[in-house]
């Protein structure tokens, strides 16, 4: 068989027979994870230790859900200008619109990072205008009551004076929430 190996690999719990040095290469190949790196598609592995957040954004600048991911990991982190950056770059890429979602962290990245309350202002109502048109991602009720719910958790952190803004924000989008 000239160097070859026949024998079993067991990935992923199925055990595969043949060439164990070519089955183990196209594995290696075929993975898009990096032990130690986080996946910017998994919020849990970007939960945890640093973040090199220019080379994310390269790996990421065409990928509308990890971009939101990694905008939403920076708000969490408090890092509300590469939050700002992460999700206008998945606005300029969406395809799905499942960005959106995070609507409230730019927002709030706006007033908090760069002190520009007509930004904070525009992306709520941009928000709600998103809330209206028929099919897509906002217009359905389960994102629509989960971004409820990131407002709601972001209004601790805004200033008192910019509270009340958020709270009718609020109202209006759980009144289409539950007309």
């Amino acid at each position: 068989m000239g160097g070859q190996s026949e024998g079993q690999i067991v990935m992923n719990g199925s055990t595969i027979q043949g060439d164990t040095a070519a089955i183990a290469s196209y594995s290696l190949v075929g993975s898009k994870s990096h032990i130690g790196s986080p996946d910017p598609n998994d919020l849990r592995s970007l939960a945890a230790g640093k973040l090199d957040y220019q080379s994310l954004y390269d790996g990421a600048k065409l990928d509308e859900l990890a971009l939101a991911n990694l905008g939403e990991a920076a708000f969490k982190r408090g890092d509300y200008e590469w939050t700002i950056k992460f999700l206008e770059q998945a606005k300029q890429v969406q395809h799905s619109k499942v960005w959106m979602g995070r609507y409230p962290y730019l927002a709030a990245s706006y007033l908090l990072a760069k002190n520009d309350k007509a930004k904070f202002e525009g992306a709520l109502e941009d928000m709600l205008k998103a809330m209206t048109v028929p099919f897509t991602y906002l217009y359905h009720a389960y994102p629509r009551s989960a971004v409820i719910g990131e407002l709601n958790g972001v209004l601790a952190l805004l200033p008192s004076d910019e509270r009340p803004f958020v709270q009718d924000v609020i109202k209006r989008a759980s009144a289409m929430t539950t007309s």
